[in-house]
């Protein structure tokens, strides 16, 4: 189930990262900025990281502003939150998280689609990895 969802979901966080910085306002940027301070704040936390996680990509899908989009963003996000364990359990994923969430933001604000879409492209795929780390690892 996850290899299909994230090849979805990497096609439109791509496309949201890209209308982003078509048309995202100084304040929804401002909003980014803010959120993505306080996800650096919280590497020690998982689960505080995946709330704040979803709270980026839904403030990039509003930022897009497109509501059709968004629909199937938010549908996406429900079945991944489905899943049981989150990807800020795999070491260093967070602080990956800080630094493409930084660059994406950075992209929005710089007013670059083309960019903007390759870095959430590469963060959803870099994800994916992390996800499948969490499948395959083994505790003995």
């Amino acid at each position: 189930m996850a290899i299909p969802l994230y090849a979805i979901r990497e096609i439109l966080e791509g496309s949201a990262a890209r209308f982003a910085a078509q048309h995202a306002t100084p304040s929804e940027i401002a909003t980014l900025h803010q959120i993505a301070d306080v996800f650096s704040q919280h590497l020690d936390d998982p689960a505080k990281l995946t709330e704040l996680n979803r709270d980026i990509h839904s403030a990039i899908y509003e930022a897009a502003h497109n509501r059709y989009l968004l629909k199937n963003l938010n549908e996406l996000q429900d079945t991944l939150a489905l899943l049981q364990r989150t990807t800020f359990e795999v070491e260093g994923r967070g602080s990956l998280a800080v630094k493409e969430h930084a660059d994406i933001i950075s992209a929005i604000e710089n007013r670059d689609p083309d960019q903007a879409e390759r870095l959430a492209r590469h963060h959803i795929r870099s994800a994916q990895l992390a996800r499948m780390s969490l499948m395959f690892s083994y505790t003995r």
